[in-house]
C-alpha cells in the first residue's frame, strides 16, 4: 500500500514540476516518505544512450536506505529540457 502512495505521489509531482531538476524534485518527494524510504544515501548515474542527434536516454539511480528509486529521463539538449520517460522502485 506503501508503494502505491509513493507512485502516485511521483507521478504527479513530476508531472506538475514547473520545469525544475528532475533529480531533486524526486528527491524532495521521496523526503516526504522518510519514514517508509529512509534517509537520501545519494543518486548514481546508471547508463546513457544517444537517442539522437539531439535526444539523449539517461537512467539514475536514487538512493535511500530502504529503497532505490530509477528514473529514466530524456534528454533534449538543444530545448534544455529533461522528460521523465519511465521510473521503478525497488
Amino acid at each position: 500500500m506503501i508503494a502505491r502512495k509513493i507512485k502516485l505521489a511521483l507521478t504527479v509531482g513530476l508531472i506538475n514540476r514547473n520545469n525544475t531538476n528532475v533529480l531533486r524534485t524526486a528527491q524532495e518527494l521521496m523526503a516526504g516518505f522518510r519514514e517508509e524510504a529512509g534517509k537520501f544515501v545519494g543518486t548514481t548515474p546508471a547508463g546513457q544512450q544517444e537517442i539522437s542527434q539531439n535526444m539523449t536516454l539517461q537512467r539514475y539511480a536514487l538512493r535511500f536506505e530502504k529503497v532505490t528509486l530509477d528514473l529514466e529521463l530524456v534528454c533534449d539538449t538543444v530545448r534544455r529540457q529533461e522528460i521523465v520517460q519511465s521510473f521503478k522502485l525497488r
